[in-house]
C-alpha cells in the first residue's frame, strides 16, 4: 500500500451505480482540487445508487473495498401529525354523532 491508497482509506464517496456483493459497481470520491474521481468498488452488502459509501479497503488497479455508510445516509423529515380540528367542532365530540 503507498501514500495515496493510505490516503483513501475511510474516504467518502457516493455509490455512481447500483451494487451488490460479489460484483463491482462503481463510486465517486471528491478529488483535493475540485471535481470527482470514478473508482471500480467492491461491496460488502447491497448499496443503493446514490448512496454514501466508506472505503474500507483499497485493491490494485483503481479499485476499492466499500461498505455503505449509515450515518451519512440522507434521512427524510417524519411527516407532520395531523391538524386537531378548529375550536368549537363536534367532529372530535361521539355524544353530537355528527349532528350540529
Amino acid at each position: 500500500m503507498n501514500d495515496a491508497d493510505i490516503d483513501l482509506m475511510g474516504a467518502i464517496g457516493q455509490a455512481n451505480s447500483m451494487m451488490v456483493p460479489g460484483h463491482k459497481g462503481e463510486v465517486l470520491l471528491e478529488c483535493e482540487g475540485g471535481g470527482f474521481a470514478a473508482y471500480l468498488a467492491y461491496p460488502d452488502k447491497p448499496i443503493a445508487k446514490g448512496s454514501r459509501v466508506r472505503v474500507i479497503d483499497v485493491l490494485p488497479g483503481r479499485t476499492l473495498g466499500v461498505t455503505a455508510d449509515i450515518h451519512l445516509q440522507r434521512v427524510e423529515p417524519a411527516p407532520e401529525p395531523p391538524k386537531a380540528p378548529p375550536p368549537g367542532s363536534n367532529l372530535m365530540n361521539p355524544e353530537t354523532k355528527g349532528m350540529p
